[in-house]
């Protein structure tokens, strides 16, 4: 084989595994609205992308051996762009289809459906080049070494490009449009290839596909909704802020995460409410860290005592919102952009409070509930410091619930749960405060209080402290190195969209 055509082999393998992963990536952002990007959606994805490969290298090699018509290879190419093409446009409705299913089968046959086919058809090139390429079994094993480390250093390539730049900066959508035009030159390079011209055929089935995707980059424009009133696309998911009646929501992967009330910036959940009581614990404003930041409705209620605050949010795009759609007001030095635990560990100031709120798309970051980053905050709270946790649990026997409280009892002394709701079973938000100093008599005191706020916010809060909870909890210890809290945060996740999805249109979530 001439070193002409071993190039022009290893283009085509470089094109085919730049779009395999591209493809896999692709479906974090297409489906993690619907089920939020977490370890599931990953474990779901990878596992049809190697199921899917491995049948197209079997089904690939079969062929390349019975035919040898090259136009074959060109169909096959051109088949799976097709498909790309198609996925944005069936992915919620193949959800739908499978939701009854539950979260798992859900996330399992919806990336099957969306994703097996074009991955086939991916993984038939291989072996179909690598057939093309042997003339003699003399040089086999230096050609298949070649264009397995051509498609696994396009792989990475494609890692980089699409998680790092493409997506943040086009849009998933145009992403997959571009994907397709990838897969349609790849096409017509492989009819100039092996077939020593474009004419006929190629040109037939391609010219349109290029003609439509690039069409729907350039007009495919989504329909206007005046309750939409900003969609970003980010490293970490799409962003959107909606505004309905009674209130604008900020909505993270598909799922709404804070939100303030029509007329007033107040918040639309009690959970911030009850959080802000920790700086009732002080007698004067002191220094306060949130981290995660989302449409600052938790470190607001702090700003308005005075307490000096600092935010810390990992996603640029959800500060850029909480400034612009829902009126934060702390200077932007105060406000990090960065992972809340490597904060913790760089930062060398302490603080009388340090409140976690940091939820993403499908639950709290595993990282961010373990022995380990509560010993790390122990260590940047002052002497009667107080760590406050907003956990979303499914009843009050959750045991993602329990699990945190029994990890943080072998860190502090004092260790307390406020649930949000008197239902026992349902799910719901409880605020977690821990502290090496007693907190129960001070927020009960805080709660008999005639100055406080108004009858409306003392009905909100006396609630759940009626409801107040510290029996010794049956969870297991979190740690860095066991810690299945990711995988309990997703089943409380989809219940939590399913529900949510009966009360807001789901064309504005996703």
């Amino acid at each position: 084989m001439t070193r002409k055509n071993l190039f022009f082999a290893s283009l085509l393998i470089f094109l085919e595994g730049y779009c395999v992963l591209s493809l896999e990536i692709l479906g974090t952002r297409l489906l993690g609205p619907a089920f939020g990007a977490s370890i599931n959606l990953w474990a779901a994805l990878i596992a049809v992308t190697l199921l899917s490969l491995s049948l197209g290298y079997c089904l690939g090699g079969r062929l390349a051996d019975r035919y040898k018509r090259r136009e074959i290879l060109i169909v096959i190419v051109w088949l799976s762009a097709v498909w790309t093409l198609v996925i944005p446009f069936i992915k919620k409705d193949t959800v739908e289809t499978f939701s009854f299913l539950g979260l798992k089968w859900d996330m399992l046959l919806s990336s099957a459906l969306l994703f097996t086919f074009p991955l086939t058809m991916l993984g038939m090139v291989t072996p179909f080049i690598l057939r093309m390429c042997v003339e003699n079994l003399s040089t086999i094993g230096h050609i298949a070494g070649r264009l397995y480390a051509t498609s696994t250093v396009a792989s990475v390539f494609a890692a980089i490009l699409t998680g790092f730049f493409f997506i943040p900066v086009f849009g998933t959508f145009n992403v997959a449009m571009l994907v397709v035009l990838v897969l349609t030159v790849m096409s017509l390079l492989s009819a100039y290839i092996y077939c020593g011209n474009v004419r006929g055929l190629p040109l037939a089935i391609n010219v349109p596909l290029i003609l439509l995707a690039v069409g729907l980059i350039v007009f495919n424009k989504p329909d206007y909704d005046k309750r939409l009133l900003e969609v970003q696309h980010s490293q970490y998911g799409e962003i959107r802020v909606i505004d309905l009646d009674w209130g604008k929501f900020l909505v993270i992967e598909g799922e709404i995460h804070s939100g303030i009330r029509k007329f007033s910036d107040h918040s639309t959940y009690v959970y911030p409410i009850l959080l802000q009581t920790a700086k009732d614990l002080f007698d004067t404003p002191g220094d306060g860290l949130v981290i995660g930041l989302g449409a600052g409705t938790t470190i607001k209620p702090f700003v308005d005592a005075n307490w000096r605050m600092s935010a810390v949010e990992i996603n640029p795009v959800v500060i850029d919102m909480a400034y612009k759609h829902f009126g934060l007001d702390i200077p932007r030095s105060k406000v990090h952009t960065l992972d809340g635990r490597r904060f913790l560990h760089e930062t060398d100031k302490s603080f009388d409070v340090i409140a976690f709120d940091a939820y993403g798309g499908s639950g709290i970051p595993f990282h961010l509930i373990t022995q380990e980053v509560f010993e790390l905050a122990k260590q940047r709270l002052n002497q009667k410091g107080v760590l406050g946790l907003n956990v979303i649990g499914d009843g009050w026997d959750s045991l993602l619930l329990h699990s945190i409280l029994k990890t943080l009892d072998l860190v502090f002394t004092h260790v307390i749960a406020l649930p949000a709701s008197a239902d026992k079973a349902g799910i719901q938000n409880f605020i977690v405060f821990a502290s090496d100093s007693e907190i129960t008599p001070k927020l009960q005191n805080y709660l008999r209080r005639e100055s406080h706020e108004n009858d409306f916010y003392r009905i909100i809060i006396a609630q759940p402290f009626k409801n107040i909870f510290t029996s010794k909890p049956h969870g297991i210890i979190l740690t860095d190195n066991h810690n299945p809290a990711d995988l309990w945060g997703d089943e409380i996740n989809f219940k939590i969209r399913s529900t949510k999805s009966q009360t807001v249109d789901r064309s504005l979530l996703w």
